[in-house]
């Protein structure tokens, strides 16, 4: 890049400040510059590192989980007294058929609930809709239909 500065018809007797002013021009100019190139390198950096540093904790913190499950140990549902790894645990509690760990018994009490709460939401939004169609056919005497709705 070439950039030309005239100072040359306002201070002609000084012949040192033209070279001067030229100089201090460059310097910033320059300066500039690089600290525009040096912000956007710094920010392709810091997303790269951060992309690699996730990677690398993904994979370590798989890693570790792997290694805990097959070599953590807990003490056994069966026996308190004796340690058992973390599948067999788990193992135990699928296959147990009572007490508060049990996992089959958990899943269908919360599964009834949830079709429980899934039906009375069902049922809830026929009435309203039977309510809606019959004020629509005219079928209900005036505010009948908001009072039955609102409640």
């Amino acid at each position: 890049m070439k950039f030309t500065v005239k100072v040359k018809d306002f201070y002609l007797d000084e012949e040192n400040l033209e070279s001067a002013l030229v100089d201090k021009i460059q310097r910033e100019v320059v300066s500039q510059i690089h600290k525009s190139i040096k912000d956007r390198v710094e920010r392709q950096i810091e997303m790269e590192v951060k992309s690699m540093v996730e990677k690398t904790m993904y994979k370590q913190i798989t890693s570790e989980i792997e290694n805990i499950l097959k070599t953590g140990k807990t003490k056994s549902k069966k026996n308190s007294k004796e340690d058992v790894s973390l599948e067999e645990y788990v193992r135990e509690c699928f296959s147990s058929t009572g007490g508060w760990q049990n996992f089959d018994e958990t899943i269908k009490v919360i599964s009834k609930k949830f079709g429980e709460e899934l039906k009375q939401r069902y049922d809830l939004l026929f009435a309203s809709q039977i309510v809606a169609k019959l004020n629509d056919n005219g079928l209900l005497k005036d505010d009948v239909a908001k009072l039955i709705l609102d409640k």
